[in-house]
């Protein structure tokens, strides 16, 4: 049995490195293509978990500056907790600023382990921890069998600093070949969003709760989906939502003038259908990406082209490797990028 213990009101700060700790996890981590979800501030700030619940990794966030070895081992208490905890999780992640020179042998390095802090500063991190054990004195925590495991703890652990400004990570997930387009003041908007989708995660309580797994915690309204966030990022660049159901985009009308009214509702829905299996396709994910991109170069070229003859200025690759959408849903996501950035423009 696992009781999930929530206690901790943070500042702009703090959720800003929150936000960072999971699109490192939906961007940057290894093996982060198989993380699904991510469970916000219920386990940890952030849990990412894989599909089936396979694996999970469990990230604290700690932003202070000029953080000492001894602060470090007092941010470690809550990975801590979870590794003697009932429930198992794959990988214990502290995500934290650049530390000073001093206290780590390779300061470039941006992901590692215990082995990278200086010697002496080893015990100090060692010390810091047991001192937060000590400090809070959960009976689950502090216990004479779960203090034997510190030492293993800390081997386990990784270390991440934070090397990336907020529009690197909204970057990091536009497949495009060239990024120099989007400016940053978009980028920061679109990581604000997700800043947000965030905070309302962050709203029910579930200090008490009690669960037997992390499956359990489904059901505790704490999740959001790697989808949510890749449609999300989606839709801001095209200025347009690929999955309404608020009628035809403006440009595919034509396409559907001659069928009765549940027939294009049905054509509507295979091309969603097409586009939903094309951008969520984890092994072909940057073929969508570079057909947009493709897209949006050809209407900026020229913003009077009809559809048609945009899908025609698409070169054959990009085309061709998004083998699983047809002539029409090409042209429906051509109609949407289409009439999303005529209303940017306006």
């Amino acid at each position: 049995m696992y009781r999930i213990k929530t206690s901790e009101r943070n500042n702009d700060k703090a959720t800003e490195y929150e936000t960072k700790s999971l699109l490192y996890l939906l961007t940057k981590i290894k093996g982060h293509r198989s993380i699904d979800l991510f469970i916000i501030d219920c386990l940890n700030d952030v849990t990412g978990v894989a599909e089936g619940y396979k694996d999970s990794w469990d990230i604290q966030s700690k932003n202070v500056t000029s953080l000492t070895p001894r602060q470090v081992g007092i941010a470690l208490y809550t990975l801590f907790a979870n590794y003697v905890s009932d429930l198992s999780f794959g990988h214990y992640i502290l995500f934290l600023p650049s530390l000073k020179d001093g206290y780590v042998k390779d300061i470039a390095a941006e992901v590692f382990q215990i082995d990278n802090f200086v010697a002496g500063k080893i015990k100090a991190v060692k010390s810091g921890l047991e001192s937060e054990i000590e400090r809070r004195n959960d009976i689950d925590v502090n216990t004479a069998s779960n203090l034997t495991k510190i030492d293993s703890f800390l081997s386990d652990v990784i270390f991440i600093t934070d090397r990336y400004n907020k529009s690197d990570y909204i970057k990091s997930i536009i497949k495009f070949k060239n990024l120099s387009s989007l400016k940053d003041e978009f980028l920061i908007r679109i990581f604000e969003e997700i800043r947000a989708k965030q905070a309302v995660k962050k709203i029910p309580n579930v200090n008490g709760v009690e669960v037997n797994s992390i499956q359990e915690t489904a059901a505790l309204g704490k999740n959001i989906t790697r989808k949510e966030i890749e449609l999300l990022v989606v839709n801001r660049v095209i200025g347009n939502d690929l999955f309404s159901r608020n009628g035809i985009p403006l440009y595919f009308i034509r396409e559907v003038s001659a069928m009765d009214e549940e027939d294009i509702a049905d054509l509507i829905q295979e091309c969603q259908s097409q586009i939903g299996k094309t951008l969520f396709n984890k092994n072909n994910k940057k073929a969508f990406w570079h057909l947009l991109e493709e897209i949006i170069s050809v209407i900026e070229a020229d913003k009077n082209l009809g559809i048609r003859s945009i899908l025609s200025q698409i070169s054959d690759k990009p085309k061709g490797k998004v083998f699983t959408m047809d002539e029409n849903a090409l042209l429906y996501l051509i109609a949407l990028v289409k009439e999303g950035l005529e209303h940017e423009d306006h």
